[in-house]
């Protein structure tokens, strides 16, 4: 079944009722696991998830014995990133990121564990489209204090990450600091 499909909830509905099926497997995205898991929940289908991180999503169903999550949360995630950007000597820190499901368990814990980690949280920035994206990236590459500083970047889909790394060689191409 396609995760993407705007059919998705009636078709997983109709499979976590068909006795046929043993179990699920997947989705990937952590906003399709949530519409999956709540009809696995309801039938009590088991449903392996292989790849959704989202802190929240995970929240929502760590009790549930029919749905099993292969995957760490983004929290872990958000820390590896923050701990790798002290290592190579950052001591000051941005984030942009999603403002959807994937995102939020980032701008939820960034702050508080790159201060657990003696990191300076200069920025967060949330975006919704293309053009935020654009602006996002703008602000943190035309910082002219850009020594000790990390950023990460957390996109919303394949789509986003091309558009973070044109905009980052077209502004670094017109002579940004980056």
């Amino acid at each position: 079944v396609d995760e993407d499909s705007p059919d998705l909830p009636e078709r997983v509905r109709a499979i976590a009722e068909n006795k046929e099926y043993a179990a699920i497997v997947g989705p990937r995205n952590s906003s399709s696991a949530g519409i999956v898991a709540v009809e696995c929940v309801r039938t009590s289908k088991p449903l392996i998830v292989p790849a959704a991180t989202s802190a929240e999503y995970q929240r929502i169903f760590a009790g549930k014995n029919v749905v099993w999550n292969l995957a760490q949360s983004d929290i872990t995630e958000c820390e590896i990133l923050l701990t790798q950007a002290k290592l190579t000597g950052a001591s000051r820190i941005s984030l942009i990121a999603s403002d959807d499901v994937y995102g939020k368990s980032f701008t939820d814990w960034f702050a508080f564990l790159a201060t657990e980690l003696g990191l300076a949280v200069e920025s967060i920035v949330t975006y919704v489209d293309e053009d935020g994206l654009r602006q996002a990236v703008a602000m943190q590459v035309n910082d002219r204090r850009p020594w000790n500083k990390a950023l990460i970047f957390v996109p919303g889909s394949e789509e986003f990450s091309v558009v973070f790394d044109e905009e980052v060689g077209r502004l670094k191409a017109a002579g940004g600091p980056a």
